[in-house]
């Protein structure tokens, strides 16, 4: 469900103001879509949009999820009003049993997060959130997102330390076009793979957490990795072996709004079942795809005995 309430923030990667103006969807209508929801068969939830708790009627619309039956409710957002105690008691109270909370956090300095979303004061915001949301539900059901922009990417590693240090998941994802526009900020922002994953791998980044961000082609990571540590044959064969598992099962994020277009290298690579063989259309325009080729099949069946 998408609750486009205004967020009042501005972030640099986000065109969503651009395209359309936030608004506040009447209760009714927002329930009825969940009603819907829950009539077709589905048992989880998810409150989604530019800020579903800047809603005037958001505890209405989160108690209205276990009132109709629900098992489990995921919630996305800037969660600025859970820096708020009360209001973050209020939200847990009325959820169902099973809440996992997701939030963003842009830099892993006030300096960083704050510029990227164009608030003074949004970071100590969303540490504060996430305090009230570690306590009240546990952090296994707390997630802390980043996107990959040329901004956040040197404290990428940082954030993934910060979220470590509280217990919570985070998921890292590659930036995605909110619309097909070539004015859309995705093509101010948003750097190549290749430099994403050069940069947390040279900054001593899990393997896993590099191969892990949604968005990002596998072939990119497995020849940055090689390319600094001829050894890493063996995890990185590992890792790919993950995320084969993790497709199959439907559960590997994309979070992209726009049409991908097929790679090039579909066909043969040996990377397919870790590879959903397709690249957001805006990233060829903005990079090509050069930097998409597919590592030697030799290269994966070696297990890390040496080149």
């Amino acid at each position: 469900m998408q609750v486009d309430s205004d967020c009042g923030q501005h972030c640099e990667f986000c065109a969503i103001p651009d395209v359309f103006a936030p608004r506040d969807r009447p209760l009714a209508e927002l329930v009825a879509e969940l009603e819907r929801a829950r009539a077709a068969g589905a048992r989880v939830a998810m409150i989604t949009g530019v800020d579903p708790l800047a809603h005037p009627a958001a505890l209405e619309l989160v108690a209205a999820v276990p009132a109709l039956s629900f098992e489990r409710l995921d919630l996305h957002g800037p969660g600025r009003r859970l820096a708020d105690r009360a209001f973050a008691e209020q939200v847990v109270a009325a959820a169902p049993a099973e809440l996992r909370v997701n939030l963003p956090l842009y830099g892993a300095t006030a300096a960083t997060h704050d510029a990227v979303v164009g608030r003074r004061g949004a970071f100590d915001e969303v540490l504060l959130a996430l305090a009230h949301v570690v306590e009240l539900v546990g952090p296994r059901q707390v997630t802390l997102t980043s996107v990959c922009t040329r901004r956040v990417l040197p404290e990428l590693l940082a954030i993934d330390r910060l979220a470590e240090a509280h217990g919570v998941a985070r998921l890292l994802r590659m930036p995605f076009p909110d619309s097909e526009s070539r004015a859309d900020r995705y093509f101010d922002v948003a750097p190549t793979m290749t430099e994403v994953a050069s940069s947390l791998l040279a900054s001593g980044a899990r393997l896993s957490l590099v191969a892990g961000i949604a968005g990002m082609a596998p072939c990119v990571v497995v020849r940055a990795a090689l390319e600094r540590a001829p050894e890493r044959r063996a995890e990185a064969v590992l890792v790919l072996g993950t995320l084969a598992e993790l497709r199959r099962r439907g559960v590997l994020p994309t979070g992209a709004r726009t049409p991908a277009v097929p790679c090039a290298h579909r066909a043969t690579c040996a990377l397919v079942p870790p590879c959903s063989g397709e690249v957001l259309g805006a990233y060829v325009a903005r990079h090509g795809a050069a930097e998409l080729v597919p590592p030697a099949v030799e290269v994966l069946s070696r297990s890390g005995r040496g080149p």
